[in-house]
């Protein structure tokens, strides 16, 4: 209109318009948490942004690549947002995960703590299910709830913030030590403390969202770990009084055949496509739900609502395996869910490996035992510590889960399968023949494989996002 706009307008702007390409996914579109409505189209967004900031990555993007420069960086932590992204490059093939560990939010959330998206190979292997219209119904109350996102589930029932008023106001300061970030692997973790509820008694500000029936039940730490560019290791610890049902779900796009593939492995078996397999360190019980809704009646099961448990013949159990593509439409979509009851506490390590058109899940994933310095054993829910084969060699997994914070110094002497360190986590890639091709840690002061040091710690060892 022939005004000049305010620096702080524009700066403003900018700032916002940055936003994209540290989250835009291999495909050029968005993660579609919360109320996304799809994936969108950055690079149209960022067409109309070079009209005022001419960046080179803004360019790149805008053109697919004919013009400009891709970002500086590819891995990527947004801390005020709570959003960690992992990413193995910048083609549409590349492997790319994004973390969202952050506040609720004041408006358009979902209850999705700790949730994530997955793409590799020109594929969106691991999905959000859409955004149904804003309507009283349970296809409504089914999309935000946790049902339909990629977190566990207790009894049956999912994540509810909402109800507890605080949980709308803007966050107050931005998360510290969550993030490490290197050549080897990165590495993001999250903490869910709050209530818990079934999907249909939350009705929104009607009954301040089921807030009279909302229950402590449990607290879920998921750990998320790139290792680089291979695969990814997901370690989720609950902790719940008593004997529970969990369900941790894996949610997949309409058009994908997923099966289970044996005792703590399942997948998608697509011919000529992209596929993903999940493989559990344990032999967790896997199934694959698609279209299940009521009024199917399950027995010799334990499913909760309103606070109270019900164990042998159950209710109605709620909606599971559908998508929402647009409006007022639901379609049938696989989700593959690992199920276990457990006492006091549930132990998750799964590893998530994105399979190229025709690759065969040629992976074995084994728990190996951990000893503290006085070699005294320690538990797998303290100390996450795997054996990892492909076809590439062997990798070694440690993750010290009894400390939340990754940066500062962990101090905790432990050994598993000849690595001894006192690292917060730690990757070490072994070539067939058992040469170490790479390894890292973060929070530690030494590495070492068989007595050996393999690794010392250099000033600038993480790589920070963009300002």
């Amino acid at each position: 209109m022939g005004y000049e706009a305010p620096e702080k307008l524009q700066k403003g702007l900018e700032r916002g318009y940055d936003f994209y390409p540290k989250v835009v996914t291999p495909l050029r579109g968005l993660p579609a948490f919360g109320d996304t409505w799809g994936t969108g189209n950055v690079s149209a967004m960022l067409r109309g942004a070079l009209k005022l900031f001419d960046k080179p990555a803004y360019r790149w993007l805008a053109t697919d690549g004919k013009q400009g420069a891709p970002p500086a960086f590819t891995s990527t932590r947004l801390p005020w947002a709570g959003f960690y992204v992992m990413r193995s490059g910048w083609d549409r093939r590349a492997l790319y995960l994004c973390l969202d560990a952050g506040p609720l939010g004041t408006g358009h959330w979902h209850e999705d703590f700790n949730n994530f998206e997955c793409y590799a190979y020109g594929e969106r292997l691991i999905c959000e299910v859409g955004v149904y219209s804003y309507t009283a119904s349970k296809w409504r109350q089914y999309v935000y709830s946790s049902l339909a996102h990629n977190v566990v589930l207790v009894d049956g029932l999912g994540q509810n913030r909402a109800c507890d008023a605080r949980a709308h106001t803007r966050a107050d300061r931005p998360r510290e030590h969550d993030w490490h970030s290197d050549q080897v692997f990165d590495l993001a973790w999250g903490h869910y403390d709050g209530r818990w509820g079934h999907y249909a008694d939350n009705h929104g500000w009607r009954n301040r969202f089921g807030r009279d029936k909302a229950v402590r039940l449990a607290t879920h730490r998921r750990d998320i770990c790139f290792v680089k560019s291979s695969y990814f290791v997901i370690s989720d610890r609950l902790e719940a009084a008593g004997e529970h049902a969990y369900a941790q779900l894996f949610h997949l796009m309409p058009d994908r055949t997923a099966k289970v593939l044996g005792k703590g492995r399942a997948g998608t078996v697509d011919a000529g496509r992209a596929n993903v397999v999940l493989v559990q360190a344990d032999p967790v019980r896997a199934q694959v739900i698609a279209g299940r809704d009521e009024p199917l009646v399950a027995s010799g099961c334990r499913f909760a609502r309103g606070g109270q448990t019900a164990t042998g013949r159950c209710g109605p159990l709620p909606p599971q395996g559908w998508f929402s593509r647009r409006g007022l439409q639901v379609e049938p979509a696989p989700v593959i869910s690992f199920d276990q009851t457990a006492r006091d506490r549930a132990i998750y390590d799964t590893v998530l490996l994105p399979l190229d058109a025709g690759q065969e899940p040629r992976i074995t994933v084994e728990r190996v035992p951990v000893a503290d310095g006085q070699a005294a054993p320690v538990p797998p829910a303290a100390v996450c510590a795997l054996r990892i084969v492909t076809p590439r060699g062997t990798d070694l997994y440690v993750n010290d889960l009894r400390q939340r914070e990754i940066g500062p110094a962990n101090g905790r002497v432990k050994t598993a399968g000849g690595l001894t360190t006192d690292a917060r986590a730690a990757v070490v890639r072994l070539d067939t023949a058992g040469r170490v091709l790479a390894c890292s840690a973060v929070g530690a002061t030494f590495l070492k494989l068989d007595g050996k040091a393999i690794w010392q710690p250099q000033k600038q060892q993480e790589q920070r996002s963009t300002p």
